[in-house]
């Protein structure tokens, strides 16, 4: 939708509109979405401290590829509780997952977990 014009020019382009939005600007200044963060190089030193896969338990492994998961792929937690192991395949460079949010499997997201060359931080390698 356009709005009529204002004195021949657009209305965002008009200099009162634009001097009232940066008034409203300077005046609340935009604040950070978070008012914290944390060091990912933690949590990958950590995992890189667990050593060889196939030392881990069923826990330990467990939680290593769910923080994995969640780094690289910046989804909701509630994506990652959805992906359903039942639905993956696994090949010589991949691990495909499959969430089961969608019923029809059509519309069914695929995640895609490649080989990494760092093998204490590779969720698919074990010796």
């Amino acid at each position: 939708m356009t709005h009529r014009q204002v004195e021949g020019q657009q209305v965002g382009k008009h200099p009162m509109v634009t001097r009232l939005m940066q008034g409203i600007y300077n005046k609340r200044p935009p604040t950070p979405r978070y008012s914290s963060t944390w060091d990912v190089r933690l949590v990958t030193s950590y995992i890189k401290g667990l050593g060889r896969n196939d030392l881990l338990d069923l826990k330990q492994l467990s939680l290593k590829l769910t923080m994995l998961m969640a780094l690289v792929s910046a989804n909701r937690s509630s994506e990652l509780a959805a992906l359903d192991l039942r639905f993956r395949q696994v090949i010589p460079s991949k691990c495909l997952l499959c969430s089961r949010k969608e019923r029809q499997v059509h519309l069914r997201r695929n995640y895609s977990l490649g080989h990494m060359k760092r093998i204490m931080t590779c969720v698919s390698y074990s010796a």
